[in-house]
């Protein structure tokens, strides 16, 4: 998280010359809120306000928002009780279902993986195909 507000948070990435003409969707990123049970979240209030499960989420859509071919999810539901995961999940994999779309998520929880179409696990300091 970047010092500020929820909005300045989820509009940090189109505020760069590398975002063109792109420019932040406040009615999709409600939507994205809404569907991880954050819809009621003001954009004005404070991050340094939000629980760390909160960050997690608003890092979630942050980045969901640019909607990159690629996204790369370290430990992003870690921290999260298993309904908020599941939730958080499930929006992941409608990301990765996208045409031209790819998602890379590091977890520690091998439960999580159940829906990925190829998961390596780290043992022994190899990555192992399962």
């Amino acid at each position: 998280m970047i010092r500020g507000t929820v909005l300045d948070n989820l509009a940090f990435p189109f505020r760069h010359r590398s975002a063109k003409n792109r420019s932040l969707d406040e009615h999709v990123a409600r939507g994205l809120l809404g569907g991880i049970g954050l819809g009621e979240l003001p954009f004005d209030r404070d991050v340094a306000q939000l629980s760390g499960g909160e960050r997690h989420r608003l890092a979630l859509v942050r980045g969901l928002l640019w909607d990159p071919p690629v996204l790369v999810a370290d430990e992003v539901l870690s921290g999260l009780d298993p309904e908020t995961a599941e939730v958080c999940l499930q929006l992941l994999l409608g990301y990765a279902r996208k045409p031209g779309r790819l998602l890379i998520c590091v977890l520690h929880d091998p439960s999580l993986c159940r829906h990925a179409d190829r998961r390596l696990f780290l043992q022994g300091g190899c990555l192992e195909e399962h």
